[in-house]
């Protein structure tokens, strides 16, 4: 059985004795993404792309990560206190 969900909801029910899985797929997440864009038009496009530059790197990952996201870079996850179990690309 294959089940999706927000991962604040996993370690929880893992630590409650429910015998789940926590992995996801090694490409990164495909749900509950927080998607970033720079609306077409906008007056500030150098500095909106520079942010959304910021957005993808290494560091901004392992900052995400500490609070508790899960994201693309192979990092420790602060509200699980590991790194995730990737599932291979199928």
């Amino acid at each position: 059985m294959l089940g999706i969900t927000n991962q604040a909801k996993v370690q929880g029910r893992i630590d409650e004795g429910y015998p789940l899985l926590w992995a996801i797929p090694e490409e990164g997440s495909g749900f509950g993404l927080g998607p970033n864009f720079i609306l077409k038009g906008t007056e500030e496009l150098y500095t909106c792309q520079k942010i959304i530059d910021l957005l993808g790197t290494r560091e901004f990952s392992e900052l995400r990560a500490s609070v508790g996201y899960v994201v693309k870079d192979d990092v420790p996850i602060a509200l699980f206190g590991k790194k995730p179990k990737l599932i291979p690309n199928l």
